[in-house]
Parts: C-alpha cells; structure tokens; sequence
C-alpha cells in the first residue's frame, strides 16, 4: 500500500506453525505508517520466518545422520516515502530487501519407477552440508505528474540479486575421482537498471489509450568450481587442497532492451469496446565462457552475441450485456528472450550453447456474469496457444541446461462459479482442463520428448473447491470458518533422455488432492487466526530431478529420483494486533 498523510497506524503478526514429521516454524511482521505533514508520509513493513524442515537425512550408503535438513530463513522489509506537494504532483521512493537462507536441499529420494518415497519416510542421502544463500535488494522512484487530460508517469529502479549455492554432489561423481567427497560451489550476482516512461489519458468518452517507452540494461555472471572433501566423516567439509581444479566454470552476460509501446481502449458504443495493444523491442545479449580444470580443459570462448527485434501485440474486443455480464475475445503474442548456457563437462556433441528465443499466440473466448442480486457470478473461458520454439529445462551428465523444442500446443478450458447464499457465505468452485503436448521433437540426446507428449506438470483437469462463513457474535467479535479442497490429475514429470532409456516413459506423477482448513475470530483490532493446511498429508509430487541429479544411492535403474513434495500436514496459529 501506498503511505498516507491521514492517520498515524501498525499493525504486528505472529504466528507459529507445527508440521508432521518436522520441527516448529516460526513468523512475525510488522507494518508502520507514519504521517509527516500534509504533503509528506512513510511507511515501513518488516517480516521473519524461520521455517523447519521436514526431510531427513538417515545414512543410506554411508551418509550424514541429520533430522529436518532442509529449513530456511527468511527475513526483509520494504520502506517506502511518498510526497504529494499538489494535487497534480506524486513523487514515491521505496527500497525492498530480503535476505533468504535456505539449509539443504527440499527434494525426497524416491523410487525411480514408482515415484514413491524410499525407506519410509521423507529421507535424502547428505554426506556433506549445502545451502543457498540469496540477498535481494530492489530500489525505485516513481514521479506521476497529472497534466489534466493525461497523467505522465516515470518508474526508476535498480535492482540486484546475490546467491551463494553449494550442492554434495558425493553420489554422483565420488567413484569417478577416486572416492573423495564431491563438492559443487557457485556464486551468482545479477544488477538490472530499468526505466519506464508513460503518458495514460485520464479517462475518456471514446478512447483511453497509452503510450510509453523502456530501458533496461542487465548485467550477471555465474562462477562454479567442482571441489573435493576428505571422506569418511559425512556431515563434516574438509576440503583437499589439490595442485589442480577439477572444473572450474565462469560465465558472464550482459543484457540490453530498450522498447517502445502503446495500448488504447475504443468504446465503440455503450455496449461494445475493443482492447489494442503493441510493443517494438530490440535487445542484445553479450557472454564470455571461460573454463578450466581436468575436467573441463582450459578454454575460452569470448564475444557469445545474440540479437532480437521482437513486435508483440494484442487485440480484445469485448460485448456487455448491462451492466452485469460480457462476452469477451483475446487475441495476442508474447515473447521470451534466448541465451547463453552453462555447458557441462564431457558434453555430448549437439549440446547447446545457447538456447532460442520462444514465441506464443495465444487465443481466447470467455464470458463473465452477476446476477442482478451479485449472489451468484459464473467466469468461463476457452483458449488455444501455438507454442513455437518453446524452451525446455534438460539435463546433460547431471548439469541443468535450457534447450528448444519445435514447439507445443495448449488447448484448454477454465470455468469459475461464485455462491453467495447468505451474508457472510462465500463458496466458489474453480475447474480447468488443459491438453498441452508438444507440437515437434527435440534433441534426443538433451530433451528426448517426441510430438505428442505431455507438457512437464502440467495436469489434465484441476480442480478447488473453497468455502468461507464469516458472522457476528455480538458486539465487536467477529468468527469465521473456511476450508478448501484442490485437486490434481496425473501428470507428467520433467523432460530426462537417461529416465526414458531406462523406464521406456517419462516419470509419470499420480493425482492428488490437498484439503485445507481455516478459522478465525477478530475483536476490533485484534485477531486470532488458526488454520491446518494439507489435513489429509497428501504426499502430492510436485517436482522431479534428473534420474542422475540427487545426492543419493549410486544412479542406476534401481537407485533413486529426487522429487519435490507438498508439505505435510501443518498446523498453524496467528495473532494480529493493529494500532
């Protein structure tokens, strides 16, 4: 929320959460905001988590013995200063930062066929420690200038993003140097100036349009090095200091835009409008690759370019019956810029050093309705989308890369009914539908899908169910009760060659339902909230890793796959007080 010059307020929260199988969790926030004249106001807001983790680490094949390895912490704040000297005139600085510290990996060793969870439970096999550490920090100031019929508006930021990252790549790679622990290390640092500049028209009888203008300059760089630890001691990094690296990777890219574009709304009659909109944008792309170590080899490739000029569009015509309900159409492209990759060691001839740029066209036809009494409302829409070029995670001897596929076709249905039937009642049915298969093969070697198979995790139907009662008690007490049930059907999971050669298929992930339950009771400015989230402990698959890519048991047809899980069941409890 933007601060504001009417009244001093806060609000606090603290919450605690309980989960099956996993230690306590932990959250707070805060929010202030803090008038400073007529003209003048700033507002704050912080927060903390420290969220425990559910996963352990039980030592199959000799690993570490650790319970709950795969916590995290987390904790920022955002402040932002508004001056609003006239009516005309709106200058906003604002600064968010977030610092995130992620304790080992969230992914469960199960098994390669079945999918299912291996010495029963959620367990991984950790010989030596691994984190992600990630610092964001985004700055922006935004001057909005009323100039009576249009409003000009100029949005600055700057915005950088630093991570420290460590994965025991032990299993993996351990018999192939000779039985040390096997260590990977990366640091990644992303800087990213951005500048928008617009003029909107305030409002109008038969136009509303948009024009603008944007500049963003980006620049990364990614340095890995394949370390080695003494073994015999899991849990515990003593690196060997060798003569030699075993691989050593570093990868810097700068990225340019710049852009123009302009959106208008023509209202062709109290019952009709249509929607136009164009974007015009060239950017380049610059990389140098310079690798090194037993492994890799010394070598240096300089000057990777890449260079588009990209028109995306979009038109939306759109009926209204009163008030109430419309019929509307879209149709429109969209655009994703290419790249260089990381190139893995020993990569098979045809893997690719950079990845295209892919497409979509997207069309729609949908329909939004009330009833005259709002008690009831129905969203329904049908939509189809061409694909091409599209991009694709794939996997090369464990290392993740981004390839092209020819393409993929989406076609899909979404439906969402809203109930009413009495004060304080909301309950709401959402259902969607989507056949999304790719349209061509890719690469065999890095992709290995074929037209005609299923797009990654990406389920056939989805549907939620929600309901919420909220009444009074009397006085200033307020309860509520709410729950929701989700469900999803089978899907497929990630793109890996190596999986396909050893099971003939690609993971196949079973459905799954998630139910969740809420209640709450607010007195005046003070609530309590409690809530129990995935009540029936689902074991819902929502990620896969490459049949090589988990620290584990040695990687064959009867070692282990990495999956990502919904959390288990977990109960939780908030206080809020506002001022």
């Amino acid at each position: 929320n933007e601060p504001s010059t009417t009244a001093f307020g806060g609000k606090v929260l603290g919450g605690v959460e309980f989960t099956d199988g996993g230690d306590i969790s932990y959250r707070g926030a805060a929010m202030v905001n803090v008038p400073l004249g007529e003209t003048l106001a700033f507002r704050a807001s912080g927060s903390y988590r420290k969220q425990g983790g559910f996963i352990d680490s039980t030592g199959i094949a000799g690993s570490n013995i650790r319970s709950n390895t795969n916590d995290f912490e987390s904790y920022g704040g955002r402040a932002s200063l508004l001056w609003k000297p006239d009516a005309n005139l709106s200058v906003r600085l604002s600064a968010l930062i977030q610092n995130l510290y992620v304790d080992g990996s969230s992914f469960v060793e199960a098994d390669p066929a079945a999918l299912k969870p291996l010495y029963g439970g959620l367990t991984q096999s950790e010989y030596l420690p691994q984190f992600s550490n990630v610092k964001y920090r985004l700055y922006n100031g935004t001057i909005d200038y009323d100039l009576g019929p249009a409003t000009l508006t100029s949005a600055t930021s700057y915005g950088q993003q630093l991570q420290s990252f460590r994965a025991d790549f032990t299993a993996n790679l351990s018999a192939a140097l000779g039985g040390p622990y096997v260590y990977f290390d990366q640091l990644t640092e992303n800087r990213k100036w951005t500048e928008e500049l617009r003029l909107a028209s305030n409002g109008g009888d038969f136009i509303e349009w948009l024009v603008g203008g944007y500049y963003t300059r980006e620049k990364a760089r990614i340095n890995q090095n394949l370390k080695t630890a003494v073994p015999g001691t899991p849990g515990t990094l003593t690196p060997i200091d060798l003569p030699f690296d075993y691989a050593v990777y570093d990868l810097a890219s700068r990225y340019e835009e710049i852009a123009g574009f302009a959106n208008a709304t023509l209202h062709l009659g109290p019952w009709f409008d249509v929607d136009f909109g164009g974007r015009y944008s060239h950017n380049n792309q610059r990389a140098d690759q310079v690798t090194d170590g037993v492994l890799l080899g010394a070598s240096t490739i300089a000057n990777i370019r890449s260079s588009d000029n990209v028109f995306t569009w979009s038109v939306a015509p759109k009926v209204k019956f009163g008030k109430q309900a419309s019929l509307y159409a879209r149709v429109a492209k969209g655009y994703r810029p290419g790249g260089p990759n990381v190139i893995p060691a020993g990569a098979p001839p045809g893997t690719p050093t950079t990845f295209e740029p892919d497409t979509v066209t997207s069309y729609e036809i949908g329909f939004k309705g009330d009833t005259a009494d709002r008690r009831a409302s129905i969203e329904a829409a049908l939509y189809h989308i061409d694909w091409n070029k599209v991009q694709l995670a794939a996997v090369v001897n464990g290392f993740g890369v981004n390839a092209n596929g020819e393409g993929a076709q989406v076609d899909g249905a979404e439906i969402t009914a809203t109930l009413r039937p009495t004060a304080g009642m909301v309950m709401s049915l959402n259902f969607a539908l989507n056949d999304a298969k790719l349209s061509g093969d890719t690469d065999p070697l890095v992709v290995g899908a074929v037209k005609g198979d299923p797009l990654p995790f990406t389920p056939k139907y989805a549907v939620s169910v929600n309901a919420d009662y909220q009444w009074e008690l009397g006085g200033d007490v307020t309860a509520s009760l709410g729950g929701s049930i989700r469900s999803l059907s089978r899907q497929s999971g990630n793109y890996d060659p190596v999986y396909l050669a050893a099971y003939g298929h690609f993971p196949k992930v079973r459905a799954y339902e998630v139910i969740d339950l809420r209640a709450g009771l607010a007195f005046g400015n003070y609530a309590i909230n409690a809530y129990v989230n995935n009540l029936g402990n689902s074991g819902g698959i929502t990620a896969t890793q490459a049949l090589l890519g988990v620290a584990g048991l040695p990687r064959n047809v009867d070692g282990a796959i990495g999956t990502g899980v919904v959390r288990p069941r977990t109960i939780g409890i908030n206080l809020t007080a506002g001022f």
